[in-house]
């Protein structure tokens, strides 16, 4: 199967290209535990999160990095790696605070941008101290999910590491747990945003000795 796929890492991306990692997130995210809590509506939901999603995207390439995998150039997944693969700073590390209030009020209201400042301050609490590759985001096209897409980005980037160097991500359901469990990170305490906010699973990987 991943001889049908090929791959690249993005280092810079224009807009348009943004727009459509925050297109596919939007659909394969529409139904996850933390975008509902963000948007509860579901009829608004969908177009929020890309709008939301489009903005993490452009954070993550100009201060992280992005890979994709396309087929018949066409996207089917992405993974965005905030700060690089040197667990840099956060998605806002390059990037001006009322610039990210204003782009996070615009994509999810006033309300979604206060629940997404208490899950970002939930997440942040919960990251490791030791020096990490920070997977913001992973999505893949619900069409092409369970092929591997997922498996084989996360592992390129793994294998790419310094040897030490670990990875870290919140998985938010605990069918994304046994996913990476199988690529080789450790399930740590999990954590429930507070508000009324779901449950998350942090997740750690040790990197290559």
């Amino acid at each position: 199967m991943g001889r049908e796929i090929s791959t690249h890492e993005i280092s810079t991306l224009p807009r348009l290209q943004a727009r459509d990692i925050g297109s596919l997130f939007g659909i394969a995210f529409k139904d996850d535990p933390l975008s509902a809590w963000l948007i509860p509506s579901f009829a608004r939901r969908l177009n929020a999160m890309a709008e939301f999603f489009m903005f993490m995207a452009e954070e993550c390439i100009a201060s992280g990095a992005a890979d994709v995998w396309a087929q018949g150039g066409r996207l089917v997944g992405a993974a965005l790696w905030s700060g690089g693969i040197g667990g840099g700073p956060p998605l806002d590390g390059g990037t001006s605070i009322s610039y990210v209030i204003r782009r996070t009020v615009a994509a999810l209201g006033e309300d979604g941008a206060e629940r997404w400042r208490i899950a970002a301050g939930a997440m942040h609490n919960a990251r490791p101290n030791e020096d990490h590759a920070y997977l913001a985001l992973i999505g893949v096209d619900p069409c092409r999910q369970r092929q591997g897409v997922a498996e084989s980005l996360i592992s390129e980037r793994l294998d790419a590491l310094p040897p030490g160097r670990g990875a870290y991500l919140e998985a938010s359901t605990e069918g994304a747990v046994a996913l990476y469990r199988r690529l080789g990170f450790e399930a740590r305490p999990p954590f429930t945003v507070p508000d009324g906010g779901p449950e998350m699973y942090p997740m750690w990987h040790p990197g290559r000795q």
